[in-house]
């Protein structure tokens, strides 16, 4: 320790309370999904998604005609694997027991860390949903947007196409019932976002009643949309729920997420990799059909451990557990681009 002079000896510090989060950034997608789309899985070695991929047999007929009445199979199930995650939380029981407390103790290091704990938490679950889990260095993760928005045969954003979707082969029995569009517009914009790549994009999703409802960008390509086309947008909102901005665009509301993959994006070795160094990706979601499944122990439904002493020191150390997935049940309804520049 330094060895104080008279100042420092005779005056206090003055610590502002509260910590300020200069680390984490938000994402809309998850808050929103979690919020409305958040399913209690209640036990089960899978989670399946079931789904038509063919029609019936039918058609015309003379009178007189035989009818083919054989047993066609038209409907199946996706599945997926619940996925473990968990942030450490350790402490010196010195720390927390002796000096961390009383009127010296400006805020409680324990809750600070617990906070902190939390905010890792969707910090990783947010920058995973865009990902995919099917890969060998992968298959813990969720089975996020890159997986479940490709067609088998384009790449996605993070530059792999995937040929399986919950376990089934794209292009297989089930055809083209699992394949999001990649084509017209292309996926990789590869150059600026004009309005008729994104009205196309936006109508290539819709079929009937069914359309997107959400669209989330990075910042930089929320701005790249609203320089361009600010003079055809009248209406601004906030999510009363999430409190985030956004932009109507049809029957759609577009949002900025600062985890959304794109050029600003960083590869965290602590939370995950967000970098599309080609351009900005924009997610066009009909979240109708996307369920984010939690367990429904408490533990392991976004709940800590408590902590557990070591046998040979004075540290304590307590897990924050989630076991989630997130899953679609109709890729035919969502879309991305990405590569897009200003």
């Amino acid at each position: 320790m330094a060895f104080l002079d008279e100042l420092n000896t005779y005056t206090r510090k003055h610590i502002v309370g509260g910590v300020v989060d200069n680390v984490f950034k938000n994402d809309p997608v998850l808050a929103m999904i979690k919020a409305n789309r958040s399913v209690k899985f209640t036990g089960g070695t899978k989670i399946q998604e079931n789904f038509l991929y063919a029609p019936m047999a039918g058609g015309s007929y003379a009178k007189g005609d035989t009818f083919d009445i054989s047993r066609r199979q038209t409907a199946t199930g996706a599945s997926f694997d619940p996925k473990h995650y968990q942030v450490n939380v350790t402490e010196f029981k010195e720390d927390i027991q002796i000096f961390n407390k009383g009127e010296n103790a400006v805020f409680r290091l324990i809750d600070a860390d617990l906070q902190n704990a939390a905010l890792t938490m969707s910090a990783i679950l947010a920058i995973a949903q865009y990902r995919e889990g099917q890969t060998a260095s992968r298959t813990n993760e969720m089975n996020g947007f890159s997986e479940m928005l490709n067609d088998g045969s384009v790449s996605s954003w993070d530059g792999a196409a995937y040929t399986t979707y919950g376990t089934l082969t794209r292009g297989g029995t089930v055809g083209t019932a699992l394949n999001s569009p990649m084509t017209s517009p292309a996926a990789s914009v590869s150059g600026p976002i004009t309005y008729k790549i994104l009205e196309e994009a936006y109508n290539s999703i819709v079929i009937g009643a069914e359309h997107p409802d959400l669209m989330v960008t990075t910042n930089l390509g929320y701005s790249y949309i609203k320089e361009k086309f600010q003079p055809q947008w009248r209406v601004e909102s906030q999510d009363p729920k999430i409190g985030f901005n956004s932009l109507s665009f049809n029957a759609s509301r577009i949002f900025q997420s600062q985890y959304a993959p794109g050029t600003q994006g960083v590869n965290d070795a602590n939370l995950g990799n967000y970098l599309a160094s080609a351009g900005e990706t924009l997610f066009y979601l009909n979240t109708k059909y996307i369920r984010f499944w939690v367990t429904d122990d408490a533990e392991f439904g976004f709940g800590f451990t408590g902590f557990k002493p070591a046998q040979d020191n004075t540290q304590v150390a307590g897990q924050y557990l989630a076991t989630c997935n997130m899953t679609n049940q109709a890729p035919r309804l969502m879309r991305h681009l990405y590569a897009i520049t200003g």
